[in-house]
Order: C-alpha cells, then structure tokens, then sequence
C-alpha cells in the first residue's frame, strides 16, 4: 500500500540520510587522512555498499513510505562484512605501516 511522505516522514528521511552518511564517511574520512597510497582510497570502497544502501533506502522513501519496510535487516545483513572488511583494512594498514613492504613506496 502505498502512502505519500509527511512532514514528520520527511524529517525522518532527511535526518536518516545525514545521520548514516555522517555515520559511515566521517570515519572512513578520519582514517583516510593518516593512511597513505591505496589505503586512503580503501577506506571508503569498505563503506561504498551501506552508503549506496542508505541513499537507495531514502530515495524509495521519498515516493512511498512503506517501501523498504525491512531496512534495519538490510542495514545489519550489509552492515556486518563492510565493518569487517574495514576492520581488515585497518589491521594491513597497521601491518604495512610496521613493516616495510617490498612493493610499499
């Protein structure tokens, strides 16, 4: 059943929209600024799934209420192996940042 957005609905998608995209790029944007070469880069490919989710996820929004009705399962069925591979990323950062890497420079 489709239902048009509200006022309150409007809010509510506005503030999801900053609210995840701050959540997910600021961190990636902080860890980015000390890392160097190809890590400054991977820190946002990590996160680039749940923030196409979140745009997505708003956008349907936008049209009909209703539509992506199951977004926290989405958000945590993603959520899960981005954090991972971000996790991932961080520890071969740190292992390249203690060790010199042949191909590192």
């Amino acid at each position: 059943m489709q239902r048009a957005p509200s006022g309150a609905d409007w809010l509510f998608i506005i503030g999801f929209f900053l609210v995840m995209n701050t959540l997910l790029l600021v961190p990636s944007w902080l860890k980015s600024r000390r890392a160097t070469g190809l890590f400054r880069s991977l820190y946002f490919v990590a996160v680039a799934p749940l923030v196409i989710l979140v745009w997505s996820l708003s956008w349907e929004w936008l049209f009909d209420v209703t539509a992506g009705n199951l977004w926290p399962i989405a958000l945590v069925a993603w959520g899960v192996p981005c954090w991972m591979a971000w996790l991932f990323i961080a520890w071969l950062e740190r292992r390249h940042r203690e060790q010199d890497w042949p191909f590192s420079r």
